[in-house]
């Protein structure tokens, strides 16, 4: 009932071995908790219409189901996570910015360490209840912290699922997918007060006209991916992916060729035709280790993408990329790329390939190397297939 949520004075718990499923709207005074018989965390599935305000923490297991809004004055703490629809019985309200994203697109959206809740409970200040610790209560995690496995879109007729996480305190989650195959590819947002750990990110949009997702990773703290590879494709557009974190950015990638790539194309036996997004790495007070990773903005008929790393102290990376396919259209340029170390050292174990531009007339892109002591580089081209190579500083 869009009027009547189901109401806690105190903590709420669901407990079943089954599944537990629910298609309204949970508002605890207290922490909020989905768990199994045994006490550990619980399966969730909703059709439509879960919100879940918590005055404490949030836990539950794996959840499948329409968009998903949990908003919590503590951690939240959760299992695999599959979207597979908007959530279309969600009623408008203007004093929630984000009810018209889950109305729109699949989209988890998770709100940790929150001062004030937007769906708080309503009830007397004078009710008195039985008031119990539950079992599983994830007291483990720094406090205003979301801790989360995969989360996959289990549905391809629509946009990419929309992954919006918030907290205060630390984000840990594993492989984010918010591919497509109709429409765009989702986008992926994380702002931590702590640290960021995620296991992989990929917002690919396999249709002629959706673009690549935008990945946006902020962080108070550090910055981790761990696994796959972290990329925006798509035949029409990529988009850009930022990191910007006060400490350490590291990439520990275990894939050959590509880890952080935003291109347009690559898709097999379609044709490539739009722009490259940007690739951008700020450590406002730390170091940048990317050792085994390719960053490609690159295969764009029209723009490539730039690429900017920026740390105050040591830079370690690979190979980095911005260049054009063999279709660039006439007279495109390639992209740049600016890496600065304030108060340390670059060291790229092989290429530094900026922009070696296959567009007829079209120039090379600039390239900039700038270090406080030591610059350590295998190869730097600024190539240009008619036109003027880039300038190398």
């Amino acid at each position: 009932h869009p009027e009547t949520p189901f109401v806690s004075g105190g903590n709420l718990s669901l407990v079943s071995d089954g599944i537990i499923s629910g298609d309204a709207h949970f508002a605890s005074g207290g922490g909020f908790s989905l768990l199994n018989l045994a006490g550990e965390a619980g399966t969730f599935r909703s059709i439509n219409d879960p919100i879940i305000s918590a005055n404490g923490d949030v836990e539950f297991g794996d959840y499948t189901g329409a968009s998903l809004k949990i908003e919590a004055t503590g951690s939240i703490i959760g299992g695999e996570i599959i979207i597979n629809n908007p959530d279309i019985g969600l009623a408008p309200n203007p004093n929630d910015p984000d009810v018209e994203i889950l109305r729109n697109s699949p989209a988890l959206i998770l709100r940790a360490g929150l001062d004030t809740l937007l769906y708080a409970p309503n009830v007397p200040t004078s009710a008195e209840g039985t008031n119990f610790d539950p079992p599983g209560n994830p007291s483990f995690l720094p406090p205003g912290s979301i801790q989360i496995g995969d989360v996959n879109n289990s549905e391809q007729d629509r946009n990419g699922v929309t992954v919006i996480l918030n907290a205060t305190g630390n984000i840990q989650t594993g492989r984010l997918t918010t591919d497509n195959l109709v429409g765009d590819g989702g986008f992926v947002n994380l702002e931590a007060g702590g640290n960021i750990s995620t296991g992989g990110i990929s917002t690919i949009a396999g249709n002629m006209n959706g673009d690549g997702g935008e990945i946006s990773l902020t962080a108070g703290g550090s910055i981790t991916l761990t696994g796959d590879v972290l990329r925006s494709w798509s035949p029409q557009n990529g988009s850009d992916i930022t990191f910007t974190a006060t400490g350490d950015i590291s990439i520990n990638c275990t894939n050959t060729a590509f880890c952080v790539e935003t291109f347009s194309g690559g898709i097999p036996g379609v044709e490539s035709r739009g722009n490259s997004g940007n690739v951008t790495f700020i450590s406002e007070e730390g170091s940048i280790n990317a050792g085994e990773a390719l960053i490609n903005a690159t295969n764009g008929t029209n723009n490539p993408g730039n690429v900017t790393i920026s740390a105050k102290g040591n830079i370690s990376l690979r190979d980095i990329a911005t260049r054009l396919g063999a279709n660039a259209n006439t007279g495109v340029d390639g992209g740049s790329i600016t890496i600065i170390s304030e108060t340390g050292s670059i060291n790229i174990a092989a290429n530094v390939n900026s922009a070696n531009s296959s567009a007829t007339n079209g120039n090379g892109g600039d390239i900039t190397l700038e270090a406080d002591r030591n610059i350590e580089v295998i190869d730097i081209l600024a190539n240009s297939n008619g036109g003027n190579g880039g300038n190398i500083t």
